[in-house]
């Protein structure tokens, strides 16, 4: 919710969503602006399962995919230069 409230402050116009499989998979937040989609996948620590990983890429090559970590949590939130900073793939 809260990184709504920046893309409307920032007048960034984002769709979200989220991506879920039968088998379980899932990324918990999607923002598609800009004809691009960004996928984030929020956990305490550590990192997104491989499969995840694996088949979220295989499925929107085009995408970009990161972990959201406690440590990163204000950066994702305020700063869209996070996008650049904590590039994971």
């Amino acid at each position: 919710m809260e990184r709504r409230k920046v893309n409307a402050a920032s007048q960034i116009k984002a769709n979200i969503n989220f991506w879920r499989t039968y088998d379980q998979k899932e990324i918990n937040y999607l923002e598609e602006r800009g004809g691009k989609l960004f996928g984030y996948e929020f956990k305490q620590q550590g990192d997104m399962r491989k499969a995840t990983r694996r088949e979220f890429i295989r499925t929107y090559s085009n995408a970009e995919l990161q972990t959201v970590t406690v440590d990163k949590f204000d950066a994702f939130l305020r700063n869209y230069e996070f996008d650049l900073r904590f590039h994971l793939m």
